[in-house]
């Protein structure tokens, strides 16, 4: 448990004569219904639940026929106690929890003690009032999703370019696409680094076909490039992931 100044986003009941509920032996009860992440929901307090030593504070879902067969929304709510001394709020930070058709009620089993709550010191039950409250944030399916496949990882593709006339070439040297794991590439070489002495990893570069990289997922690989003059090796790019 926590605790914050700021009140409960959503709903707030304010309960006088709290003692009438030990004293008429009432052991429920279900407050009106609230809108939250547009859907309805109310608080159900419950006074000698399992634990008699306890009040739990569950949240249900209420007005479900509306929705489809098979319906489910998942929420982070927090419950919320006011402390009329400290002019904080006790509450649970972060349940998540998923509501659906078969479990539309969920909550906190021992939220606070009898013990606790029931002493004026602690600032939670004053004058026999005391104040509860929940806040409900629906979870929108909106995330992006990535996925990573390693499938091929061991299936290895080698294609030799020939540059002709290396020595004439004056800026950059790109090459014609070439197949590879089922994808077009190019290379593409920065021949004035080589003529200056200032070549680099960035020197030599490898790119996928710009008109099909929109349209697929992220391509992870891992390769290697190299240069060879007259079949002498004279530079190597390191291997990328």
């Amino acid at each position: 448990m926590e605790t914050r100044e700021v009140p409960s986003a959503h709903f707030l009941i304010k309960i006088e004569s709290f003692s009438s509920f030990d004293k008429y032996k009432i052991n429920k009860y279900e407050t009106s219904e609230f809108v939250a992440g547009e859907y309805k929901w109310k608080l159900i307090l419950n006074f000698n639940g399992k634990d008699s030593d306890y009040i739990s504070v569950n949240l249900a879902m209420t007005d479900t026929s509306s929705l489809p067969t098979n319906w489910e929304v998942n929420v982070v709510f927090n419950i919320f106690l006011f402390n009329q001394i400290f002019g904080h709020y006790l509450y649970s930070p972060g349940v998540t929890r998923r509501f659906r058709t078969m479990k539309f009620e969920w909550g906190l089993s021992k939220f606070i003690s009898k013990e606790i709550l029931s002493d004026p010191s602690n600032g939670y039950l004053v004058n026999d009032t005391c104040v509860f409250g929940a806040e409900v944030f629906v979870i929108e399916r909106q995330a992006a999703v990535e996925c990573l496949s390693l499938d091929n990882v061991d299936t290895r593709y080698k294609h030799d370019l020939k540059i002709s006339d290396f020595s004439k070439l004056e800026e950059t040297w790109n090459s014609a696409y070439f197949i590879a794991g089922g994808q077009k590439w190019s290379c593409c070489i920065r021949i004035v680094d080589w003529w200056t002495g200032l070549a680099q990893s960035d020197s030599l570069r490898l790119g996928l076909d710009n008109k099909l990289e929109r349209l697929l997922p992220k391509i992870c690989l891992h390769y290697q490039m190299a240069i060879c003059v007259k079949f002498e090796l004279i530079s190597i790019v390191l291997e990328r992931w």
